[in-house]
């Protein structure tokens, strides 16, 4: 499980390594947020957009995916 510091206004870069152990060859990731504070769980799909092979990348926009969350620690699991 990882986590991250999410603010409001801020757009983050998440870098991972899901494809190494994807079937697929242009897969889309199911990532699930939960804040450590309130529980609060947001889950959203996200295909990635890096352009090496050795770890995967997108952009997070906290106001398009966390706009009536509260700002703070979240953990992170990526499926």
């Amino acid at each position: 499980m990882n986590m991250i510091v999410l603010t409001k206004g801020e757009t983050k870069n998440i870098y991972f390594t899901g494809s190494e152990s994807a079937l697929l060859t242009n897969p889309y990731f199911l990532f699930i947020f939960t804040n450590r504070i309130t529980q609060e769980v947001v889950k959203f799909v996200i295909a990635n957009e890096s352009l090496t092979l050795r770890y995967d990348t997108f952009l997070l926009d906290v106001n398009q995916y966390f706009e009536d969350s509260e700002t703070g620690f979240w953990t992170y699991q990526i499926y």
